[in-house]
């Protein structure tokens, strides 16, 4: 029995050849809960969203991997509360960032979107085209999606919830 089974495997994948790759996405949507957080340490975790802990200001960076299959994208959704709006109490920031898999060196930050260049200070779903494509070249680079959390009072909420990267139908 276990003969027959190899045989009829072994003309299967000669007939049917190798498993395609899998297609390139055309978007990619992350809940910053499932970030690693890379500097500061006050972050509080509420089950849907990560923000600067009550009492606390500072900078808490979050990294969130970009996923190999996602080409390219043109436009960021993000759920942010950013309780200042333009003022400059506090802010949330999302950078994507590159690493040459050969150096290990940081190629420089594209800053897509700013939570101080609105005047939103209430939770928010914020769709924003790009003003270009931003195509990745996974060969050569990583690339992760950096968020800053940053607040200098202790009355200003910057909370976070998802992330999202892609390209407008």
């Amino acid at each position: 029995m276990k003969k027959f089974f190899l045989i009829a495997t072994t003309f299967a994948s000669a007939f049917i050849g190798e498993a395609p790759e899998a297609a390139a996405a055309d978007k990619q949507q992350t809940a910053v809960t499932a970030c690693a957080v890379t500097a500061g340490g006050t972050i509080i975790y509420t089950g849907s969203n990560v923000g600067i802990k009550a009492g606390s200001t500072g900078t808490v960076t979050l990294m969130c991997p970009v996923d190999v299959n996602l080409a390219s994208f043109d436009t960021i959704e993000l759920s942010y509360r950013d309780s200042d709006g333009t003022g400059n109490t506090g802010s949330v920031e999302v950078i994507v960032n590159a690493v040459d898999k050969t150096s290990a060196v940081f190629s420089t930050p594209y800053v897509i979107f700013e939570s101080n260049w609105y005047a939103t200070t209430a939770w928010n779903n914020k769709v924003q085209a790009l003003a270009s494509t931003f195509t990745f070249d996974h060969d050569d680079y990583f690339y992760y999606v950096q968020i800053n959390l940053t607040r200098s009072s202790t009355t200003t909420f910057v909370p976070v919830g998802h992330v999202k990267l892609f390209t407008t139908p």
